[in-house]
């Protein structure tokens, strides 16, 4: 008779005791998974901080003036190589003094051959010859001399290009730094969240947890 109601003492006090067991237990188990996903945001945040912080060294010491300084050589080199060219065909350059002498040629050969007497055919086809080739030299003098006017006029268009590449290079920066900043800022959120579901289980009433 002792041996049972003992029995049943303790069986009472064990069920009793179960629900707060329960409720401890499923606590830490809780606790526990959100401190693993903690850990993992912690790795992911500090990616995040040291690239971003990178990128802001990067921007405001050499890696963007060198970019700077890089494309200012090749626009430099550009405009170099064109002026050079512009300088080999313009009004006083060597080039447009045998230009202008090949084009006189030209004429005195067709002065010369119209001096012959007609009837010539030999004489009639240089002469085809002459006006075809006089008048294709004349469209290709002129057209060098519109496309110097229109180089002229595209280097100062390349000069205000270069300033706005070096502005577009400078933003794409900024650009960078603003998607890494966003990822620790996700970083953070998804931290102050696991904190809060802690919170919760920590400080959530018994008999919510019993209802789960």
């Amino acid at each position: 008779m002792t041996r049972a109601i003992a029995l049943l003492c303790a069986l009472l006090a064990l069920g009793f005791m179960t629900p707060a067991l329960a409720q401890s237990n499923d606590k830490h188990s809780r606790i526990l998974d959100q401190q693993a996903m903690i850990a993992g945001i912690k790795s992911q945040l500090s990616g995040n901080v040291d690239r971003t912080r990178s990128l802001i060294e990067q921007f405001k010491n050499s890696e963007v003036a060198n970019e700077e300084d890089a494309l200012t050589a090749l626009f430099d080199g550009i405009e170099a190589d064109t002026r050079q060219m512009l300088a080999s065909i313009s009004l006083t350059s060597d080039f447009q003094d045998a230009l202008d002498d090949m084009r006189a040629q030209i004429d005195t050969l067709i002065d010369r051959n119209e001096r012959i007497p007609a009837g010539d055919a030999r004489r009639d086809q240089r002469l085809e010859r002459l006006y075809e080739l006089r008048e294709t030299y004349v469209a290709q003098y002129e057209t060098i001399q519109d496309m110097e006017s229109s180089l002229t006029r595209r280097l100062g268009v390349l000069s205000s290009e270069r300033q706005q590449a070096m502005l577009d290079s400078q933003v794409d920066g900024v650009e960078a730094i603003v998607a890494a900043l966003q990822g620790v800022v996700n970083n953070l959120t998804a931290l102050d969240n696991q904190l809060s579901a802690i919170t919760s289980a920590v400080y959530e009433a018994p008999e919510a947890v019993a209802q789960n």
